[in-house]
């Protein structure tokens, strides 16, 4: 008998089917009002992608900071699985960076942990060292 997915699996996919239709202000009602995003690490920013950010504040300058940066050429999720208060998805993607035109591609990992029906935390690990390296 197959189980169905977990609260916190339903909150990601939401969250994926709001970004795969461009639902910005849907994407930033899924996250809890003091929720951090980590792109890739938690250290600060200094004015990059890569880094934390807080709050629906940060999560509006984040989506931001992806649409200045990259335009999507494909986006898949491959699994979403979750337990408890915490999910986590995997997939591949692959973007062109605006400010070189060079392809950029890679597996990705998302974790999220889940408070009260929104996203608390959100922490998305991809290929740097690529990234890097089509930004140059």
């Amino acid at each position: 008998m197959a189980s169905s997915p977990s609260p916190s699996a339903q909150l990601v996919q939401s969250l994926f089917q709001a970004f795969s239709t461009g639902d910005a202000p849907g994407v930033v009602r899924l996250f809890a009002d003091q929720a951090v995003i980590n792109a890739v690490h938690a250290h600060d920013r200094a004015g990059g992608l890569y880094g934390a950010y807080h709050g629906r504040a940060g999560v509006e300058e984040f989506l931001a900071n992806l649409g200045r940066t990259f335009d999507t050429q494909a986006f898949h999720v491959l699994q979403v699985i979750g337990d408890g208060d915490t999910a986590f998805a995997h997939g591949t993607f692959t973007h062109l960076v605006k400010a070189t035109g060079k392809p950029f591609s890679s597996s990705w990992a998302l974790r999220c942990r889940v408070h009260d029906g929104r996203i608390a935390e959100y922490h998305f690990f991809e290929d740097s060292a690529a990234y890097a390296e089509a930004s140059r």
